[in-house]
């Protein structure tokens, strides 16, 4: 693990900075009391993020019309427990699908070989070596690189992930178990077509037809609250 991790400044990130800052604790006592996560503000975003913001101003526009049809044409009502929870089940997988896509695309056209052997605009706020990232990865003693990272020990990473990232949380699961199950039988029943982007909707649309069809759904409150809690 690093030193210190730096992340966006946003709840979303605190149980990241707490497991970093705990792990680095469990292995140097001295650090106790301490953040071992840097929150980073302005523009010294960083890189992973700058990608990511990058990568949705060329992957968001399409999709989100993609998406916005289903508003329109009132197939799908963000403020309805039911239409969510099915539009989670079956355009999270399908969004995240593409997104493989392209990284596959991305590797196929050795994008970051590219990106990797060009040296990057200089930066004086940058404390590390500037180089060709290859050539610094390959030949680190050339550039004067120490190796700064601390190995993790199995017990440490156990006691983290029991205390901040328990399995059967909430968060962890796309939608309520009892919703997946049924959602699942239907699909199968569907021939659990493939999601596409000319017929994402329709898979929707005949998923959202047979819970309708249902007499009853007596998990409606809990997966309201399970809802609840994912958006929060």
């Amino acid at each position: 693990m690093p030193l210190v991790t730096q992340s966006d400044p946003g709840s979303e990130y605190y149980r990241v900075a707490n497991g970093q800052s705990l792990l680095r604790q469990w292995h140097d006592p001295i650090l106790k009391g301490t953040s071992q996560d840097r929150w980073m503000r302005d523009k010294k975003n960083i890189p992973p993020e700058i990608n990511w913001s990058q990568l949705r101003q060329r992957f968001t526009p399409g999709y989100k019309n993609v998406i916005k049809l289903g508003i329109l044409e009132g197939w799908y009502d963000p403020a309805d427990t039911l239409d969510c929870m099915i539009f989670h089940w079956v355009f999270i997988p399908y969004l995240q699908n593409e997104l493989d896509k392209i990284m596959i695309n991305i590797r196929y056209n050795k994008y970051w070989d590219r990106v990797n052997k060009t040296v990057k605009r200089a930066d004086h706020n940058k404390v590390l070596p500037h180089g060709v990232p290859n050539d610094m990865y390959k030949n680190a003693e050339v550039y004067g690189a120490l190796d700064f990272k601390v190995t993790a020990e199995a017990e440490a990473i156990d006691y983290v992930c029991a205390l901040y990232a328990l399995k059967d949380h909430d968060v962890f699961h796309l939608v309520p178990p009892t919703f997946a199950v049924l959602a699942k039988g239907f699909y199968i029943e569907m021939g659990s077509p493939a999601t596409t982007r000319s017929n994402v909707w329709k898979v929707y649309l005949d998923l959202q037809r047979r819970f309708i069809a249902l007499e009853a759904i007596p998990e409606q409150v809990e997966w309201h609250s399970s809802l609840m809690q994912a958006r929060e």
